[in-house]
């Protein structure tokens, strides 16, 4: 057997093994050019074109490198080559702090909106970078979350994210590519050592020579993400007793919340603040820590968008109305990543204090006024306003995408 069909034919069990004989009838291949990802591209046509299954291919072009528009070029005439769809993305926007960390948030954003009705998306994510995200997260002191590293699946909004060559290393690919005389695009950031990944990078040999192979790596992470996935067993087993859902936002119940496990309470808190915002990425844990505390002794807490506060003797995680009060769609479109109000007219945005103005008082008895403030209303070109969520006659007309409880891992 040739190393192609050795490596194919491993790439075909990690595939059956991730959908148990039940493939979707198409799937989405991101790719961008480079090994990794173009290695995954051929060998997921050839193994589709055998399970009839058919490939969508995507490309986002950052526009961070003048190379990246012929990168992506090069993409869809290999894409084409293949008779694979092919379409290109483009990010209009500029990175402000985290240049790595916004371009992966806005190409999977991008992604999200490009998909139509194709829910799994392959990515091309090894075991070489595996390792480094380990690395990465050991060096910023990161707990069992950032140590679990990369899981084979995960679901991003309500798409699923999938690494089928998560137990590949890059030279791995790369002999397949070489074996099939496929070319590939080099990234010229991969050799920049002013990055931490790649300095990571640069060091794999030594730490090969004292054993830490990919390998080694990845059965250490297969083993963190187990008690990871415990963990959060007990988290929905303890959302079921001390946590409910009014308006959008959480609401715990103090005293049986406090008795839990500390780890289960941070994870708790923080999965109710990634629902309310349906931001990916965790909160820091010093912040968190910090509003944790702050509840504890009777005080609310601003964190990543939401507020942390006390009223009538339950503790509710809400939205912040200054995130979102520039936000606006047309009714049938989702709202702040979790609304969708069906009314025909009008423009969606927050009620804001100009709509809480127009809501009649008793609509808004025994809801608290930071709540009312983050609600999504219809507003239409005289600035009147009316609230679905709060109006006997319109509530149907507002309906969340999905439930707490129902979002939690």
């Amino acid at each position: 057997m040739s190393v192609a069909q050795t490596i194919q034919e491993k790439f075909d069990h990690e595939l059956w093994a991730l959908y148990r004989a039940n493939p979707p009838k198409t799937f989405a291949v991101a790719v961008s050019g480079g090994s990794d990802s173009m290695a995954l591209l051929h060998m997921a046509k050839d193994w589709a074109d055998r399970n009839d299954v058919t490939v969508q291919a995507v490309t986002v072009d950052h526009g961070l490198r003048p190379e990246a528009a012929d990168e992506a070029a090069y993409v869809a005439q290999i894409a084409r080559s293949l008779g694979v769809k092919h379409d290109i993305l483009h990010w209009d926007k500029r990175p402000v702090h985290n240049m790595q960390a916004e371009a992966r948030t806005a190409r999977y954003d991008l992604i999200d909106q490009w998909r139509g009705p194709v829910t799994d998306v392959l990515l091309g994510h090894t075991a070489t970078d595996q390792q480094e995200t380990f690395l990465l997260a050991l060096k910023r002191g990161s707990g069992l979350d950032g140590l679990s590293a990369m899981p084979q699946v995960r679901t991003y909004r309500q798409m699923r994210l999938i690494r089928p060559v998560l137990s590949f290393a890059r030279d791995e690919l790369r002999a397949y590519l070489t074996a099939r005389s496929i070319h590939w695009v080099e990234d010229p950031s991969n050799t920049n050592s002013d990055y931490d990944r790649i300095k990571l990078r640069q060091a794999e040999p030594d730490l090969s020579v004292l054993g830490l192979t990919h390998d080694k790596f990845r059965l250490a992470t297969l083993h963190l993400q187990r008690a990871r996935d415990a963990l959060d067993f007990y988290v929905r087993e303890a959302a079921d007793r001390v946590a409910s859902e009014k308006y959008g936002s959480v609401v715990l119940t103090p005293e049986p919340t406090f008795e839990l496990p500390e780890e289960v309470q941070f994870r708790l808190i923080t999965y109710a603040i990634q629902y309310v915002t349906s931001a990916p990425y965790k909160p820091r844990f010093s912040a968190l820590s910090e509003a944790l505390e702050a509840l504890k002794v009777g005080r609310g807490f601003s964190l990543s968008g939401t507020l942390l506060f006390w009223y009538k003797g339950a503790i509710w995680i809400t939205r912040e109305y200054q995130a979102i009060k520039d936000v606006e769609c047309d009714p049938g479109q989702i709202w702040d990543s979790r609304w969708c109000l069906t009314a025909p007219y009008g423009r969606v945005r927050a009620l804001g204090p100009q709509g809480c103005a127009q809501v009649p008082k008793e609509a808004k008895e025994n809801l608290p006024h930071k709540v009312a403030m983050s609600l999504p209303a219809l507003w239409d070109k005289d600035q009147r306003c009316i609230c679905p969520i709060l109006s006997e006659n319109s509530q149907d007309a507002a309906i969340l995408v999905t439930s707490f409880k129902e979002s939690l891992p």
